[in-house]
């Protein structure tokens, strides 16, 4: 394993602790609540997405071979990552993980409490993006120090923080914004069918 899954499924580990610790220690109200009623008091691995699964709709994304790397089953925390190849000489990285979070808490608080520890990387920006859910969501782009440009969905709903990610190689002379604009359908569409399998697997 790379030192860029490495630091991936790193930044992904401190999630489950750092904004469960973060959000039950009564972070100020921001402007958007996260929804009170359903909250899920088992989080079962069977909601994530398999290797299979992930292969079965990266063709476009231009990935293939997408292995399972790192897994998760904790009480308030699961994931998958994954390891992917393309055009790329750094193997390209996923994760799908869904957290528990504490009522009351809002999307804004998570995505600070990320910024803070690094699960968020650093100089990650929101994106305007195509998609569209019945709750607070947001589309991130970054970059890993090799190069390869990262893109995370987040999505709260019904007391469980949903993450999708997915790192891509860069081609010579663009940026993370710019290689998202110019391939926003196609990125979506990738992090949204993680995160739909998610939310139709966790009702």
């Amino acid at each position: 394993m790379g030192d860029e899954i490495m630091n991936k499924s790193i930044r992904s580990a401190f999630l489950a602790v750092v904004v469960f610790m973060v959000l039950l220690s009564g972070c100020s109200p921001a402007s958007t609540p996260i929804p009170a009623d359903g909250n899920k008091n088992n989080l079962s691995a069977k909601w994530l997405v398999s290797a299979d699964e992930i292969n079965s709709f990266s063709k476009d994304i231009g990935v293939i071979q997408w292995e399972l790397v790192d897994e998760l089953a904790g009480e308030n925390a699961i994931h998958h990552t994954f390891k992917g190849v393309s055009w790329s000489s750094n193997p390209n990285e996923a994760l799908n993980r869904i957290t528990k979070i504490y009522p009351g808490s809002t999307f804004e608080d998570i995505i600070k409490s990320m910024s803070k520890s690094g699960d968020l990387l650093e100089g990650a920006v929101p994106v305007k993006s195509s998609l569209s859910f019945d709750s607070d969501f947001a589309v991130y782009a970054g970059a890993f120090p090799n190069g390869q440009s990262v893109y995370d969905l987040f999505v709260v709903k019904n007391n469980l923080f949903y993450w999708a990610s997915v790192s891509l190689g860069t081609p010579a002379g663009n940026t993370p914004i710019m290689l998202y604009e110019g391939n926003q359908e196609i990125i979506d569409t990738f992090l949204s069918n993680l995160i739909m399998i998610n939310l139709e697997r966790s009702k």
